[in-house]
């Protein structure tokens, strides 16, 4: 429902005007995730500097300095919290164990109004459902693979997360796609939300014609990648965050009609009908599946050719 993307130069061999094109061609081929706000984070001499406001990737106006060899970005649709406000846009900035970071977040969020009263957290001006994640770290005081799966955990919902800081990047895998190409010739990774997305924003520059390594990232798996470009991984326990039909925390019911409504945005954009996408319903899918089917073109296209035919789509 949002984009991530970013550009990890660990080996320091780009300068900075290529490192700020094939992050600009990443963010433009994010958009199709999101236009209503983007954003992008890296450090820069151990200051974190965030850059983000309420317009399309395109419009984003920002400088990657030589330094800011790791950078991190978000393009969104809103879901919840107006991105005219732009404390509610990703990335967002916290400070755990005396140390800024950055946090970015592809998905929703179903109790953040629970955990907000279960730990005493304080009320924020910021209204979006990912800012809890933030919160979960910097109470935690800390950044590391413990922290995080424990952070992992305590969220119910959809999510793929990725978290900037000045000791190397971590990606937290939920249920929403995360893609990683590593380059270890070039001391290079690039990672985006699809397949397609990072494809598309790496042509232009060739990479995407280059042999590279692809990473794995599946769900419950939390990766390190440090400045060196050395990877750490941990796991979570991803049994029962993302098996619920209909939750129903503090009296909000995630299957709403704003839900509905984006997902019938999505499948207009991906080039669905809105007589494929109630053909699906019909049949029987729940906007859970159908939303994951926009993303896979393939399997949407055998998905309802068997429908039409009155078939099994998982059979044959």
């Amino acid at each position: 429902m949002c984009g991530l993307f970013g550009l990890l130069d660990y080996g320091r061999r780009l300068p900075a005007a290529e490192r700020h094109r094939l992050v600009r061609s990443l963010a433009l081929s994010a958009e199709e995730r999101g236009t209503d706000a983007a954003g992008v984070a890296y450090f820069d001499k151990g200051k974190l500097r965030v850059y983000k406001a309420a317009v399309a990737a395109r419009r984003l106006g920002f400088y990657i300095s030589e330094p800011g060899a790791f950078v991190m970005g978000h393009t969104r649709m809103s879901t919840q919290g107006d991105e005219k406000k732009n404390e509610n846009n990703h990335p967002f900035s916290g400070r755990a164990g005396g140390s800024h970071f950055a946090l970015a977040h592809n998905g929703h969020i179903w109790n953040d109004k629970e955990l907000r009263a279960r730990y005493r957290l304080p009320e924020t001006a910021v209204e979006t459902d990912s800012y809890i994640a933030v919160q979960l770290i910097e109470r935690a005081g800390k950044i590391s693979l413990d922290s995080l799966a424990a952070m992992a955990e305590d969220l119910w919902g959809s999510f793929a997360i990725t978290i900037l800081n000045a000791e190397g990047l971590y990606m937290v895998c939920g249920d929403m796609p995360l893609c990683i190409w590593h380059y270890p010739m070039r001391g290079l990774y690039a990672y985006a939300s699809t397949e397609e997305i990072l494809r598309r924003g790496l042509r232009k520059h060739r990479l995407a014609y280059e042999k590279h390594e692809v990473v794995s990232a599946d769900m419950g798996d939390i990766l390190r990648i440090t400045m060196g470009g050395t990877i750490h991984r941990a796991r979570f326990n991803a049994t029962e965050q993302f098996i619920c039909d209909e939750p129903n925390w503090a009296g909000e019911n995630y299957h709403t009609e704003e839900y509905a409504d984006i997902v019938y945005h999505m499948a207009r954009w991906y080039g669905m009908s809105d007589e494929e996408l109630g053909l699906l319903l019909d049949y029987g899918y729940d906007l859970d599946t159908v939303e994951s089917l926009i993303y896979d073109p393939e399997l949407r296209r055998r998905v309802l050719a068997e429908v039409k035919t009155g078939g099994d789509p998982y059979c044959g």
